[in-house]
This record gives C-alpha cells, sequence and structure tokens, in this order.
C-alpha cells in the first residue's frame, strides 16, 4: 500500500526499493527497509546498515520534507504504525497488525487519513475467528508424542505464545535453527522462550517454519489470526493462536483516530459494512484496487 502524495510504501512484499515495514510478520524482499530495530532484527537484516533505516518509536525523523514517526502497536515486539506528516500539515496514518487484547494498543495519534491493510490471506478468518486457547494443539501434540510431530510455524509473533503454551503443557520441544535463532532475539527482549531454547532431542516436538521439505513425520501448522495453513507443507491440521485483532478491532481504530479518509486493503475490503453496523458515519471509503492504481510520486 502507498501512502499517498509520497513515494512511500507500506508493507511490500516484493523487490521494490523502499518500503516501511510494520512487523517480522509480514516479510518483504525490498532493497531498503524502514522499521523498528526489533523487526529489523526479527527479519534477518541489520539494523543500522544503509539498507535497513531503523528510527527510535516515538521520535519524529525527517525524509525529504516528510515528518515520519514509528507508532508502536503492541501485536509483537516492534510492531508498529507509521505517521506521516506532509509539510502542508496533513497527517496520513499506516495501520497492519493489531494486538488481540485491545488493552496493548497504545494510544492512537490524530490523523485526517487512515491506510489499513493488516496482510491477511483468509479474511474470513478474521471476520469471524475462533479463539481457541491451544487446547486442541496440545491434544493432538499429545496423542502424536511418539511419532516425533511437527509444529509449522512462520510467524515470530506466535513464538512466545506458543513456548508459553509448551512449558505449561510440560511436552519436551526442540526448534529448529532458524526457529532457535528468533526465539533468541525474544529472549534478548525479555520474553520467556525456554521451551524453544532447550534441546528436546529426537524425543521433542519439532518447532520449525513452513519452508524446505514436507515433513515425513505428522505435521500441524499454527497461524495467526487471518492467516492460512502454508500451502506447500501440507499440515494434517491447522491450529490458530489468535495474537493479531479480528477485523471489527478496525472499526475502533478507525474511530479512535478521527479519519475522514480511510483506505483498505483487499483483506479488509468488509470494513465499510462492519463500521456501518457500528454506526460510524461520514468517511470516505477508498478499496484496495483503487489505492494501488494511484500513479507513483516523482522522487
Amino acid at each position: 500500500m502507498r501512502v499517498p502524495g509520497t513515494g512511500i510504501r507500506c508493507d511490500a512484499t516484493g523487490c521494490v526499493d523502499f518500503t516501511f515495514l510494520s512487523s517480522a510478520s509480514l516479510g518483504t524482499r525490498a532493497r531498503r527497509v524502514l522499521a523498528s530495530r526489533e523487526t529489523a532484527l526479527l527479519s534477518g537484516l541489520e539494523p543500522g546498515s544503509p539498507g535497513c533505516v531503523c528510527p527510535v518509536p516515538g521520535q519524529r525523523f525527517v525524509l525529504g520534507d516528510l515528518a515520519l514517526t514509528l507508532v508502536e502497536t503492541g501485536y509483537c515486539p516492534g510492531a508498529s504504525m507509521l505517521l506521516v506528516e506532509r509539510p502542508d500539515g496533513a497527517r496520513t496514518l499506516y495501520a497492519a497488525r493489531l494486538p488481540a487484547d485491545p488493552g496493548r494498543l497504545p494510544e492512537v495519534p490524530a490523523c485526517g487519513t487512515l491506510l489499513l491493510d493488516p496482510g491477511w490471506s483468509d479474511p474470513s478468518a478474521a471476520r469471524d475467528p475462533v479463539r481457541d486457547g491451544g487446547e486442541d494443539l496440545v491434544a493432538w501434540t499429545r496423542q502424536r508424542s511418539g511419532e516425533h510431530p511437527a509444529l509449522l510455524v512462520d510467524s515470530p509473533a506466535l513464538l512466545a505464545p506458543l513456548a508459553a503454551l509448551l512449558d505449561a503443557s510440560g511436552l519436551i520441544s526442540r526448534a529448529s535453527r532458524a526457529v532457535r535463532a528468533r526465539a533468541r532475539i525474544l529472549a534478548d527482549l525479555g520474553l520467556e522462550m525456554g521451551p524453544l531454547l532447550a534441546d528436546g532431542g529426537r524425543r521433542g516436538v519439532l518447532v520449525r517454519s513452513s519452508g524446505g521439505r514436507t515433513p515425513r513425520t505428522p505435521a500441524a501448522a499454527v497461524v495467526d489470526t487471518g492467516d492460512a495453513a502454508p500451502a506447500l507443507a501440507s499440515p494434517d491440521r491447522v491450529f490458530r493462536l489468535p495474537v493479531a485483532a479480528p477485523a471489527r478491532a478496525y472499526v475502533t481504530l478507525v474511530e479512535r483516530c478521527g479519519a475522514e479518509v480511510v483506505h483498505t486493503g483487499p483483506s479488509l475490503a468488509d470494513l465499510p459494512a462492519l463500521a456501518a453496523e457500528a454506526s460510524l458515519s461520514g468517511i470516505r471509503w477508498v478499496g484496495g484496487e483503487r489505492q494501488e492504481s494511484l500513479p507513483p510520486m516523482p522522487s
């Protein structure tokens, strides 16, 4: 999604020149990235390098004639919104994923234009999310403990909740090298990641990403609100640990920031209807297909 009136892209997944990355759960192949330090580390980027700009959240910094501010969301370590202020005083806020716990969302800055794109691959699951405390996941894993089951987790936002679940259930676990590396970063940030740093040997349930070969042992995908199971991994089961907020939470965000114009990505196409149900009116809605068709601004 592009910030109107600027050349700034947000959460662009392709090989673009520059993008803002809202969290490590939404990857990118951009040549240059603007993100928080935590998001950069969890994404395998090097903070402070020429290709990775990492401003301090809450502090305004200048990019050309624009003033930018990262606003932490509480969705996962480093996750943030981007506030863009133009010389004429116009304020635009971009928001991707929000925390499922409304109490973790910080004060939302006022803006005239709001851009919303959580990047869900399964929007229907975000409209009517199933609230799962992980009991089914634990039961499935216990039943297959003798078959060396694998849990496929791609989102860093799910690692801390999954570690807590494994710890509470007493399940022996082991993690792949990539998962262990992210778990170490999260542990350095103060999160309890013991079950994903321990070595359970062959006996433990393996926690790994969905990349690579399809597991020969029973495998279950662990996904967030609005995310779909990885197609290439062909998991036996799919379990949800809802860390991200569902679609209706974005109605509250629209109301709190006071925006008059709201751009929605494809996965939030139903937001105008949800806002109408909440008696929220007087907003001009711009759909994702129209927003993406805007011509790029000259640099």
